[in-house]
């Protein structure tokens, strides 16, 4: 079964992540986007995996692969991170 990870962040960063991703999406936009993700992914038999982190680690763990700020890097980290957590969810 394939698996889908998606970023949640903490309410509180939504202006760091608006800032860090370029999206203008409020928390409230944001938030109905990811649930129409996972139930899309979860539609074709995807397993969904979220991945609860703050702007400043997803920042940090860029820094430490050596990435740019970019939606590709930005997905590859959270996809790695998803591993990390997988017995979490």
């Amino acid at each position: 079964m394939d698996r889908v990870a998606l970023w949640q962040f903490p309410d509180e960063d939504l202006e760091a992540w608006q800032h860090f991703t370029g999206n203008t999406f409020t928390l409230n936009e944001y938030k109905t986007q990811l649930a129409y993700l996972a139930e899309s992914a979860e539609e074709m038999g995807c397993r969904i995996q979220l991945v609860s982190a703050s702007v400043a680690e997803i920042a940090e763990e860029l820094a430490h692969r050596g990435l740019d700020n970019t939606t590709e890097n930005r997905a590859r980290v959270i996809s790695e991170l998803s591993t990390k957590e997988e017995g979490d969810l």
